[in-house]
């Protein structure tokens, strides 16, 4: 659901699932490389987690959303920023470690700082960043993985499904499976 008052000018974007859990995962991957691509939509679930893979940050599962590509660069750009006044006088290095993270995000969103990959991924199935028919190969991808149990577990799917077991294991595809390798720079956005 969205919504914007035009007389105080709050706006909601926050966004609950409501449809049923999709029979695997989705992996939306979208390289973005000129001003258009910030204007695709994206729906992101609350189960879903975005990266943005070119700087190693990552919005963790939590709050669905309704944006676009430059809504959720503004949104980490503007959780980062947030105390970094004071954070510069109580812990330099931190404030350091965040303020080079900063500024290549204002650079992306003033569309000068191309390209940059960005990752939506839902174990749910429920998330979608907008395609293009004009998008070369390469550009955008989107793959669908069996769900681990552990994924079903946290789905509140009480049972394995079919899609997530090979003769009573659970596995995932490696070339399409979530990476969950830690991000390097240790900084999580809660956008």
């Amino acid at each position: 659901m969205s919504f914007s008052c035009d007389h105080c000018g709050f706006e909601n974007t926050d966004v609950q699932s409501a449809g049923q859990i999709q029979e695997r995962g989705a992996k939306y991957t979208l390289k973005v490389t000129q001003v258009d691509d910030m204007e695709r939509q994206i729906v992101k679930s609350d189960i879903a987690v975005l990266r943005l893979e070119t700087l190693d940050i990552e919005v963790p599962a939590g709050r669905g959303r309704l944006t676009n590509i430059e809504g959720v660069v503004c949104d980490i750009l503007k959780d980062l920023e947030a105390g970094q006044r004071q954070r510069k006088k109580d812990d330099p290095d931190l404030w350091q470690k965040i303020d080079d993270l900063v500024q290549p995000l204002l650079k992306m969103a003033l569309n000068q700082n191309f390209p940059f990959t960005i990752t939506l991924d839902d174990p749910s199935g429920n998330s979608w960043i907008e395609p293009s028919s004009k998008d070369k190969a390469g550009k955008y991808q989107k793959s669908q993985y069996p769900r681990t149990l552990e994924q079903n577990a946290a789905l509140g799917l009480g049972e394995a499904t079919a899609s997530t077991l090979d003769n009573g294991n659970s596995h995932t595809d490696p070339e399409t499976s979530p990476s969950e390798k830690p991000s390097s720079s240790g900084l999580t956005a809660h956008v």
